[in-house]
């Protein structure tokens, strides 16, 4: 997956919420929190999921306190692999 600070159609929203794209099937809302939560206080860690059959739908979003909490897990969690996608 990769961590990014903008939205998966572009301009930055929000330096503490990081999109988080490539995710396993399998990854919980409470996976993404417990893979990202080391690197600062999380607001909200959330899988995106389809309304009508609730299977992820492979993105979520990591919302941090402050900016460089972001900017550390950023940094630290790109292009890794989460779950054994």
């Amino acid at each position: 997956y990769r961590a990014q600070s903008t939205s998966p159609d572009g301009p930055l929203v929000d330096p503490c919420n990081l999109f988080i794209k490539n995710l396993d099937v399998n990854i919980t809302s409470k996976d993404l929190f417990n893979y990202f939560r080391k690197y600062g206080r999380i607001v909200n860690a959330r899988v995106m999921s389809d309304q009508e059959t609730s299977t992820s739908i492979d993105f979520g979003f990591v919302r941090y306190t402050t900016v460089e909490e972001a900017a550390r897990a950023k940094q630290s969690m790109n292009n890794r692999t989460l779950g054994p996608k």
